[in-house]
């Protein structure tokens, strides 16, 4: 499988993180179902970087 993730560094951190980040916050995760196949294709492409977070902004955000 090819990478076309860039990577970047953020300071204090010892290694690179990729620009790409996969959010985990999706209807499947919330539901409490599996989503192991998602997060291993994410670390093949090479992405390293996860965002979770259930709710920004208290609603108002969106």
């Amino acid at each position: 499988m090819r990478r076309y993730i860039k990577y970047t560094t953020i300071p204090g951190l010892n290694k690179q993180v990729s620009k790409i980040i996969m959010g985990l916050s999706n209807d499947i995760m919330n539901k409490g179902y599996e989503n192991d196949d998602n997060l291993t294709y994410a670390f093949k492409c090479g992405i390293n970087t996860f965002d979770y977070v259930r709710v920004y902004g208290k609603d108002k955000s969106e």
